[in-house]
């Protein structure tokens, strides 16, 4: 699960981890040309929302969240209540970072 804001970095995530499945998440979707990014499912969502956060998981990674990495609003109670909601997630050998 990723951040989306602009869509550069996802790109990058997007190429590094050529084999993922890429979920992004902004409370602002903007229009994102993300034309030969596969693995990309971007999504519009608050990273707050437990609702939205564990309906996706099911969806996404039903077995486990093997990378998160929430490079989000810099609001350090929106970052604690994501990590809260998703680091129970995680695959046992997961990786939960938070950028910047």
């Amino acid at each position: 699960m990723r951040w989306v804001f602009n869509g550069e970095s996802t790109k990058i995530s997007s190429r590094y981890f050529g084999n993922a499945r890429i979920v992004g998440i902004d409370h602002d979707l903007k229009p994102i040309d993300l034309s030969g990014f596969n693995n990309v499912t971007p999504y519009q969502g608050d990273q707050a929302d437990e609702t939205f956060l564990l309906d996706l998981v099911k969806t996404h990674a039903p077995q486990g969240i093997e990378i998160a990495i929430d490079d989000a609003s810099y609001i350090g109670s929106l970052s604690k209540r994501t990590f809260e909601v998703l680091f129970p997630k995680l695959k046992s050998n997961g990786l939960y970072v938070v950028e910047d």
